[in-house]
């Protein structure tokens, strides 16, 4: 949502973990995506506090979700180590495919081709040979809401 500079009515995680840092004078030097252990990811924080008396450098261990959201926020540089990189899949063609299908739905929007249904449509009875895939509960509701439409 930063990204695309969108407003929030509440901050999330990572936004007020951000208005902490900028208050406490504290800099993201960079994030690490450093471990992958039974499907969860790791990362670690690396912060620079810098106060009147002295200069630290910190490192902590964080999610990498919130980490992310931070180094893009703050512009700081994201690594990931490479024993890491070396065990992810690569999902390269995934990925072009679904960019693939992202750029057909939104040129298929712009020229208008999806249709929609409107509030009266939506409302209509289904055919009567597609009621058999409704559970049976659902069917006996629907016969009671018709009986009483009838009477």
């Amino acid at each position: 949502m930063f990204l695309q500079k969108v407003k929030k009515q509440r901050p999330l995680t990572h936004d007020l973990i951000a208005m902490i840092f900028a208050a406490l004078d504290v800099k993201i030097e960079r994030v690490v995506i450093n471990d992958l252990r039974e499907g969860t990811y790791f990362a670690r924080l690396v912060l620079s506090v810098k106060n009147e008396i002295h200069q630290k450098v910190l490192e902590i261990d964080a999610r990498p979700s919130d980490s992310i959201a931070l180094a893009a926020q703050a512009g700081a540089p994201l690594f990931v180590a490479q024993n890491v990189w070396e065990e992810v899949d690569d999902a390269t063609e995934v990925l072009e495919a679904l960019t693939e299908e992202s750029r057909k739905l939104a040129e298929s929007l712009s020229q208008g081709q999806l249709s929609f249904f409107t509030e009266e449509e939506s409302h209509e009875e289904a055919p009567e040979e597609s009621r058999e895939d409704f559970p049976k509960q659902q069917q006996d509701d629907d016969d009671d809401t018709e009986k009483r439409h009838d009477k």
